[in-house]
């Protein structure tokens, strides 16, 4: 039982992942780098209808609004996913504006 609620905390209540067997902690942490490095880009990965192989389930879900199907609320799959996400994207945000700042004040790069 602990096992489950600890998978369910981190991947959110998709049966598959939650019972799955094998590395679902690396399954989901490679999920989580591969939507976290694109930053901005993850919103138009979003709004994409074609997402294949740039969209995860095991990190975004899309919750159907109404009785229609037509509209959706995105939503990630659980907090922590949301906030590693975030914790991931505002570190590689620190290291590009780190590399910039070096960049301009170094007089050998231009």
């Amino acid at each position: 039982q602990e096992e489950v609620e600890k998978r369910g905390s981190r991947v959110g209540l998709i049966p598959r992942y939650v019972f799955g067997a094998g590395d679902w902690e690396g399954d989901l942490n490679r999920a989580i780098s591969k939507q976290a490095t694109k930053g901005a880009g993850l919103v138009q990965t979003l709004l994409e209808s074609d997402r294949s192989d740039d969209f995860s389930d095991r990190v975004i879900h899309l919750q159907v609004r109404d009785e229609t199907y037509r509209r959706v609320t995105v939503v990630f799959a659980s907090e922590y996913v949301g906030l590693e996400i975030a914790r991931r994207m505002n570190k590689e945000a620190r290291v590009r504006i780190t590399t910039e700042i070096k960049s301009c004040m170094d007089p050998e790069a231009k």
